[in-house]
């Protein structure tokens, strides 16, 4: 069983076609058999394959409630004869929706386009997407039937389309992008604008994100490796024009998820959220951090968002941390609770075994660091599971940045103790250095106690 409304030609150049109305038929398959028994089916009688919604103070005209296999019809005419590309946009709110689109000539299939995946960027019905499907064989003047049908790999519930407008070309090149991670399970990743095929010329924007792994392992990114050539791109997000069909993967290595102290903490180890890779300038108490290189912090955590790390305490004894955070807000403030992990692991309403907070200074610039130090923090061998809560309640929205955290006894934050002490700097000395986090410092404006060259050096 199904509906239909009147039938309406369009002129292929109209920008764009109307969806709804008297100008388009949506069929629907009835009966229907509910997911659960609470569900509430569409009415046969009532056309609830369209709706519109104001979006942006604009009333958007768009298809809605396509279930797998329902299709859609638009009478279309051709008044050029040309290669086309159909634009549209989309909505989905799971993996897996998929099209088809199939130009009709009366009975006859004039044209089928391989089916194109929908991809799945924020899970919501209303957010919509910019989508193209590329006719690159020229479609002669005439009245034609666009149908397009509805897919779903995985459930009944497919996608919203809205906005079908179609591009006369001369000639159209269009490539594809494939992707993958290396090992299979290290990581993500994110291809913006996500599309089955690209325009010759399409700026494109792949970011990798490497998995949690577990308690021992978890992974860090590498790089990008052009599958086709052995060109490595180690950027991340990386950008790029496409002029070829390409594949890309994204290379990830394992690496341990526990931090020895005293020692830096790899950011790497993270379990939840991100670690930002910067190639913008970011200063450290006022001087140059690391200039020309990229350097990574923690970001992005928005107010009471957590992050944790394991860690295992090599030595017990009074800590100090070095933390430098950066934030543009007022009053942000990160809380540590550092527990023994078994005991966690049993009773996660343990009580932790050190609990402190850092309250950021407000910097005014996101990669503008100052350093916080805390100290006698009394901590036991062992493996521990360290807890960040990141705290803002003014604003309410982001919090702080952290450029590293190094844990340390005296002067011992986990280098070597056998190094030469000297009292002066050697002239001849390479430009890198280390201060005794470490860290990697820019030797011409660190003062203090260094190691540059494999020496302790006092500036």
């Amino acid at each position: 069983m199904g509906f239909a409304s009147a039938q309406t030609v369009q002129d292929i150049n109209t920008n764009p076609l109307k969806l709804g109305g008297e100008y388009s038929k949506c069929v629907a398959v009835y009966p229907r058999v509910p997911a659960t028994a609470d569900e509430k089916l569409p009415d046969p009688s009532i056309d609830k394959n369209r709706y519109a919604w104001e979006q942006q103070q604009e009333v958007v005209e768009q298809t809605a409630d396509f279930w797998e296999g329902d299709y859609m019809d638009l009478k279309i005419n051709n008044t050029k004869e040309s290669q086309y590309i159909l634009h549209f946009q989309y909505a989905v709110k799971t993996d897996g929706a998929n099209i088809v689109f199939e130009l009709y000539n009366g009975e006859d299939l004039e044209r089928a386009l391989d089916p194109i995946y929908l991809a799945n960027e924020k899970s919501n019905w209303n957010a919509l997407y910019d989508a193209m499907a590329f006719f690159d064989e020229e479609i002669p003047e005439g009245e034609y039937t666009l149908r397009v049908t509805f897919h779903h790999d995985n459930t009944k519930e497919t996608a919203n389309l809205a906005n079908f407008w179609f591009e006369a070309k001369d000639q159209i090149k269009y490539f594809s992008l494939f992707t993958g991670v290396y090992p299979e399970q290290a990581g993500t990743i994110k291809v913006s604008p996500a599309a089955n095929n690209y325009l010759e010329g399409t700026t494109i924007s792949i970011t990798a994100t490497p998995s949690a792994g577990d308690d021992d392992t978890t992974y860090k990114f590498i790089n990008f490796t052009n599958d086709d050539n052995g060109d490595e791109y180690t950027a991340n997000p990386y950008t790029f024009e496409i002029f070829e069909s390409m594949s890309i993967t994204a290379m990830f290595e394992a690496v341990s998820s526990v931090n020895d102290i005293p020692g830096t903490i790899d950011l790497n180890t993270k379990k939840i959220g991100g670690v930002k890779e910067e190639s913008k300038a970011v200063t450290l108490d006022g001087s140059s951090y690391l200039e020309g290189e990229i350097v990574p912090y923690l970001c992005n955590y928005t107010a009471n968002k957590s992050e944790q790390f394991i860690l295992n305490v090599t030595k017990a004894g009074n800590y100090t941390l070095i933390c430098p955070t950066a934030t543009k807000q007022e009053a942000a403030n990160i809380e540590f609770n550092i527990f023994d992990k078994a005991a966690y692991d049993a009773d996660p309403t343990v009580a932790p075994e050190a609990t402190f907070n850092i309250a950021a200074e407000k910097t005014g610039n996101w990669q503008k660091f100052v350093t916080n130090k805390v100290e006698n923090i009394n901590l036991t061998e062992g493996k521990k599971l360290m807890t960040l809560k990141f705290t803002e309640p003014v604003a309410n929205k982001y919090t702080a940045n952290v450029l590293y955290m190094s844990f340390g006894i005296g002067d011992d934050f986990g280098g070597s103790s056998a190094i030469e002490d000297i009292e002066i700097e050697d002239a001849d000395a390479p430009v890198k250095a280390y201060n005794l986090q470490g860290i990697p410092v820019n030797p011409e404006v660190a003062k203090g106690l260094l190691i540059i060259n494999g020496k302790k050096v006092v500036k």
